[in-house]
């Protein structure tokens, strides 16, 4: 399940429902406990929950952690990872570079309990690579960088250039 601010669980299976518009199958199922057949029991397809896409804040059954006043953790990198996109980067490498953030963060509680952290944990079953488009402070971002490493060759070009020039014309001065 997962909580809201309000604290009420919601089931996962519920909102999968929801999404997925589920139908109930006349199929035979093989692995892991296919052999147990309880009455009235949902098989799905794979392809059902295809397309599907699941980040949790963190490995379920464990608490996710918040600021009182900044927010979550979670919320909070993923915001600032989406700010942060470049250009053709997909939501697998946004939510890889999200996982590094957290995962990498502790924090020591005021009581002397020990330093706490968490992994965020996401599933996917996309068939087909996932872009998102720029978000307006990110292609500001983008643009920066394109113009900044734009300036940047055509500095070091005439930098190499000046150079080669001087170096030509002290060879040609030295017997």
């Amino acid at each position: 399940a997962i909580y809201g601010s309000n604290s009420i669980p919601v089931l996962i299976r519920e909102i999968e429902n929801d999404i997925s518009v589920l139908e109930q199958t006349e199929l035979e199922e093989d692995g892991p406990n296919s052999s147990i057949r309880e009455p009235y029991r949902e098989v799905y397809t794979t392809s059902q929950l295809s397309n599907q896409l699941t980040f949790w804040s963190t490995v379920p059954g464990f608490a996710s952690f918040r600021h009182p006043i900044k927010g979550t953790w979670f919320i909070e990198a993923l915001h600032n990872e989406m700010l942060q996109q470049e250009p053709g980067m997909d939501i697998f490498s946004i939510f890889t570079r999200v996982n590094n953030k957290i995962s990498s963060r502790r924090h020591k509680p005021m009581n002397g309990q020990m330093w706490k952290g968490m992994t965020p944990v996401f599933q996917v079953a996309l068939t087909k690579k996932l872009l998102l488009p720029l978000h307006p402070a990110a292609q500001v971002a983008t643009a920066k960088k394109i113009i900044c490493r734009f300036l940047f060759y055509q500095l070091y070009d005439e930098y190499v250039r000046r150079n080669i020039t001087i170096l030509a014309e002290q060879r040609r001065d030295d017997p």
